[in-house]
């Protein structure tokens, strides 16, 4: 019997938008994030709406298209686990469809020679402006690769999807809580190219709850004493314990071990040293710069009340609910 050794799945957008110096690459991107896939070695599988289906018929025959469940517009993880269920692939993976992978390393073979768990994959992002790398830090993973066998060994949550709120951190998690082990790359082998931000921080604080109480229900002996440690009380979160919390999990899992290491001197080793070169500035963590936002706004707000009380204007402003009642003069 004919087997596909490798095979990524994902769920390509039937409108995707990349505006880059004035122009809109949007559907070149996407062209050439497929081509990366599969030039890397590996079959493209896009679970998405029928509707949708219809628009992405120009993808085809480079993707192989499969119809979600009625009524859904966005694939969970349980509905990739599915898929790779029903494969006959060896190993698959699951990516962000706007991710372009990295092929000279050879990563499809490294997958072939070592991998037994689940490996997570950083991207880094280029500027829309300039197409060089920002620099900036991105605290997740974009892509995931396992042997298909061991999806059905994962709890079903449908609760969780790629590119969603705290995704990229349950699904490692859950196979590592299913006993398998987390295994990263010595390097990010995904290109970003930036966009508007859809990712909605707010929906950090209101799922988090769920990621913490999962950790302690499925965790066991599994999760780490000092990780756990420092995990914050899921009923009493404030907003500066959502930064925390995910700088806490991402560093956990960036320092889970290499998938391999590349021979010293080699030209492995030159790839991967421009990798992290390109990919890794110094940056201010984000709850950091959260921070100063605030000391900056604290200040702003000194100054105005200053300027207010030495013009004379609190009471007036008062009065029309501008600001609140402090010390009036008479």
């Amino acid at each position: 019997m004919f087997v596909v050794e490798n095979t990524i799945f994902t769920s390509i957008p039937p409108r995707m938008r990349r505006p880059v110096q004035g122009r809109d690459f949007g559907p070149a991107w996407q062209t050439a994030c497929i081509k990366s896939w599969k030039g890397a070695g590996f079959q493209v599988v896009s679970l998405n709406a029928p509707e949708e289906i219809e628009a992405l018929r120009p993808f085809a025959p480079a993707v192989e298209f499969k119809t979600l469940p009625a009524g859904r517009t966005r694939p969970l993880f349980a509905d990739f686990f599915t898929a790779a269920n029903s494969s006959k692939s060896r190993i698959v993976g699951i990516i962000n469809a706007d991710c372009m992978m990295i092929p000279p390393i050879g990563f499809a073979n490294r997958l072939m020679d070592h991998l037994d768990g689940i490996v997570i994959v950083e991207r880094f992002n280029l500027s829309k402006e300039t197409l060089r790398p920002t620099g900036v830090r991105v605290e997740g993973f974009d892509a995931f690769f396992f042997k298909a066998e061991a999806a059905a060994t994962i709890a079903r949550d449908d609760h969780w999807h790629i590119g969603g709120v705290w995704g990229d951190y349950w699904l490692p998690f859950a196979f590592h809580f299913a006993g398998f082990e987390i295994k990263t790359l010595p390097a990010p082998i995904l290109l970003h190219l930036e966009h508007d931000l859809a990712w909605d921080w707010s929906g950090a604080e209101s799922y988090a709850p769920r990621l913490i109480n999962f950790f302690r229900a499925h965790g066991g002996d599994r999760l780490d004493p000092r990780l756990a440690a420092k995990l914050p009380n899921p009923g009493t979160l404030r907003p500066d314990d959502i930064y925390v919390l995910h700088d806490l999990l991402f560093d956990w899992l960036q320092s889970r071990d290499p998938l391999w290491k590349p021979e010293a001197g080699s030209a492995d080793e030159l790839m991967i040293t421009v990798l992290n070169a390109s990919a890794k500035f110094p940056q201010p963590r984000r709850h950091i710069l959260r921070e100063r936002e605030r000391a900056l706004l604290r200040g702003i707000r000194a100054l105005l009340a200053r300027v207010i009380d030495a013009l004379g204007l609190r009471r007036m402003l008062y009065t029309l609910g501008l600001v609140k009642r402090r010390q009036i003069s008479s």
